[in-house]
């Protein structure tokens, strides 16, 4: 039966009905609802033994305030959420224990506490609106309560009643561990399927393997309460054999849980062992995909460092022969040069020769010869001297540098 099927019909699922009650007595059993756990109080009065079920949200300030309500110790319930995982505490006229919870969705767990109590003839349950929890109990709890004996004493009645809700919250923290199981069952697909593992699968690994120890966690802390009540020691405990061995038959039950959770720790530590030399292979894989890219590279690079070589020794040969052509340039514009000052300079005497050579004009004797001669030296040198330095001055001659020279 899905209870999530009856959410809107069945009054187990009612937010008024946080409180329920199943109580057997001499007349029969009955059950009823209610959003007040202290309306439950003339009820259990007169019975045989009384299961009150009651849902809070808050357990630091709800928890003591509403067992003080039907006549429990405040300060017994704050003593026992010191330790949620587990806690036993026993002060003769009232048994305290608190049982792990556990949640599981997807990689998170959570473990929340159930508390329950023992007095007289009553047991109470405190937990959160987990009510799927104890769906089957509630809808039950008459029908249980009609096959116990009516003249069993009260306290195996309470004893059979708390082993009956002990199992009821183990078998419901069974079921994490298989949703745990699935979970570790599709890590390995995944790690068998890709041959590039995601990086998200790791981690999600090292999520399961947390959860699955704090699983763990939870399973000792029940443990140790079982291990506690064994052997019926507090008063609020049968010591009737038959009862006891159903509790021992609890802890045989939680054994066989952790015996089962060590083994998918140990599988999954194993996948974490084979994820851990898949991203060994895969990296080294790309470290020698990296590498040759990087021999390749470099055997590029060595190419046109090469190339470059060349290419440098080509430019060398190019700049050796530009110079030698701009040596031999200047040399020609200088020689250029000169040859322009040299013909520049023997325009003047060569005129004075002319005009000097018209016979009908001067006439010349021997005696005019060293004066004539001294004329056309001093007129030569003095032209090439002022062309000389004209032609400097305006920068028509090159620059001759020593490599040129």
């Amino acid at each position: 039966m899905n209870p999530e099927t009856h959410l809107n019909s069945d009054p187990i699922f009612d937010e008024n009905n946080r409180g329920f009650c199943a109580i057997l007595n001499k007349k029969g059993t009955q059950s009823s609802f209610s959003l007040k756990i202290d309306d439950f109080s003339s009820k259990i009065d007169h019975a045989s033994v009384a299961w009150i079920d009651y849902i809070i949200d808050d357990f630091e300030n709800e928890a003591s305030k509403s067992a003080a309500k039907i006549g429990f110790s405040e300060e017994l319930v704050k003593r026992l959420l010191q330790d949620v995982r587990g806690n036993y505490e026993d002060i003769d006229t009232q048994l305290g224990l608190v049982l792990p919870v556990v949640h599981v969705e997807g990689f998170d767990i959570n473990i929340e506490p159930l508390i329950i109590l023992l007095r007289e003839n009553l047991l109470v349950t405190f937990h959160t609106r987990s009510r799927s929890r104890f769906y089957l109990m509630r809808r039950y709890a008459d029908k249980y309560l009609k096959k116990l004996p009516k003249s069993t004493k009260t306290v195996d009645l309470l004893t059979m009643l708390l082993v009956r809700i002990i199992d009821e919250n183990n078998s419901w923290n069974f079921k994490q561990l298989q949703e745990m199981d699935e979970r570790s069952d599709d890590l390995t697909m995944d790690l068998k399927n890709n041959n590039v593992v995601e990086p998200h699968v790791g981690d999600q690994v090292s999520e399961m393997k947390h959860a699955l120890l704090k699983y763990l966690s939870a399973l000792w802390g029940t443990g140790d309460i079982l291990s506690s009540l064994r052997y019926g020691d507090a008063d609020l405990i049968s010591d009737t054999p038959l009862i006891l061995d159903r509790i021992v038959q609890l802890q045989n039950e939680i054994h066989q849980q952790l015996g089962l959770a060590e083994h998918l720790s140990d599988a999954l530590a194993s996948n974490l062992e084979s994820l851990k030399s898949i991203y060994n292979n895969q990296l080294q894989d790309r470290n020698n995909q990296l590498q040759d890219v990087n021999n390749t590279l470099q055997t590029r690079n060595n190419l046109l460092q090469e190339k470059n070589n060349q290419l440098q020794d080509l430019n060398n040969t190019l700049s050796e022969k530009n110079n030698r052509l701009t040596a031999t340039n200047n040399r020609i514009t200088l020689l250029g040069a000169f040859l322009a000052i040299l013909g520049a300079g023997f325009v003047v005497p060569n005129t004075i020769a002319t005009v000097f050579s018209q016979t009908n004009i001067f006439t010349f004797s021997p005696k005019d010869m060293p004066w004539y001669i001294t004329l056309i030296l001093t007129s030569t040198i003095v032209t090439l001297g002022l062309v000389y330095w004209w032609v400097r001055r305006i920068g028509l001659l090159p620059n001759i540098s020593d490599e040129d020279k």
